[in-house]
């Protein structure tokens, strides 16, 4: 395990305590539900997907890099959306660092996975990213 991981479990709970399986929408930090099914990204930029929404208490996620489902708090969830500050899925965009990519998936909290061409799948900051001036309309 990576030592960056380390921060999923300690904002997770690994245990269930207090989850009743209702699948009631919750709101995130950012706004907007958070229900079953809904891809999300907790603050150490771990990406997964809603398995189960408590009324009270947190949220089961399936997260990518995990084996096992963990619970997270609501608060500590980005959601994912189409589009954010301009940016849209599909999107060519240039990073200072890596290059050239593609927005593959975006969250409310200001990161997205973006596809570099000349690297694998990385998650980055919006704020750090531009739309690709070659590219005349990239989203759909």
């Amino acid at each position: 395990m990576k030592l960056k991981g380390l921060a999923t479990i300690v904002a997770c709970l690994v245990s269930g305590a207090g989850a009743n399986g209702t699948i009631a929408p919750r709101m995130s930090a950012l706004g907007g539900p958070i229900c079953v099914g809904d891809r999300v990204m907790n603050f150490d930029r771990g990406a997964g997907t809603v398995v189960e929404v408590s009324a009270q208490g947190p949220a089961l996620v399936q997260f990518d890099r995990w084996t096992a489902p963990l619970y997270c708090p609501i608060d500590s969830l980005g959601k994912g959306v189409r589009c954010h500050n301009g940016f849209c899925e599909n999107n060519r965009v240039v990073d200072p660092d890596l290059g050239a990519g593609m927005v593959v998936e975006i969250f409310n909290n200001g990161i997205a996975v973006v596809q570099f061409d000349l690297w694998p799948a990385q998650f980055r900051m919006l704020a750090n990213l531009r739309i690709d001036a070659q590219c005349q309309k990239c989203s759909p």
